[in-house]
């Protein structure tokens, strides 16, 4: 409730359009299912009233959420999360940074949040796109160019799964992204748009 209500004020006060919550706000145990406590009805409980808090005290205010990297069914069997939290937000992003995800979850996480669309009220789906991390010391457009290049890649191919993109724009040592990494994504965009 605090939190809920704290985060209304924040968003009121400063005139913003509403909040991300990053890093799977709202569950407990960070980055795997293996790390996920275990789960019980309080708990599901618990993370199901904290997301219609929000959207209580938000109410026309956005509220995107970053997710665990891992699908829909993953988040339910693992974290708690339910139908009715989802419902709560207006975007979701599809978190695929080259620190933490297994490439192999990506596509299907990407495409089991896009499912959750099919009704009409489910959230909008933001593709991470990953360049650099202000948290870590990699920068992925440079060091790690297979996952860069993967993630363009499927930009391209889950287009219709996709309303649009999030990126940090500046590493760890607050240098923004350089314009050449920021313009080969960019004409990812555009060829899908004119496809």
């Amino acid at each position: 409730d605090f939190v809920a209500a704290q985060t209304a004020a924040f968003v009121a006060d400063f005139g913003l359009d509403g909040v991300m919550l990053g890093n799977q706000f709202g569950l407990v145990g960070f980055w795997h299912p293996d790390n996920a406590p275990e789960l019980t009805p309080d708990r599901t409980a618990g993370i199901d009233r904290f997301f219609s808090q929000m959207r209580a005290e938000l109410g026309h205010k956005q509220i995107y959420w970053m997710d665990t990297y891992w699908s829909v069914e993953v988040e339910k069997a693992a974290w708690g999360m339910s139908d009715s939290a989802y419902t709560a937000l207006d975007a979701i992003m599809v978190s695929t940074f080259a620190v933490l995800v297994e490439r192999t979850e990506i596509v299907p996480n990407l495409r089991s949040k896009a499912a959750l669309r099919a009704s009409g009220s489910g959230p909008k789906i933001l593709m991470g796109v990953d360049f650099v991390d202000p948290w870590y010391w990699y920068r992925t457009h440079l060091g790690d160019r297979r996952t860069y290049l993967y993630q363009r890649e499927i930009l391209a191919k889950e287009q219709a799964n996709i309303d649009g993109i999030s990126f940090f724009a500046n590493d760890t040592f607050g240098h923004y992204i350089p314009r050449a990494p920021l313009s080969e994504t960019l004409s990812v965009i555009r060829s899908v748009e004119s496809a």
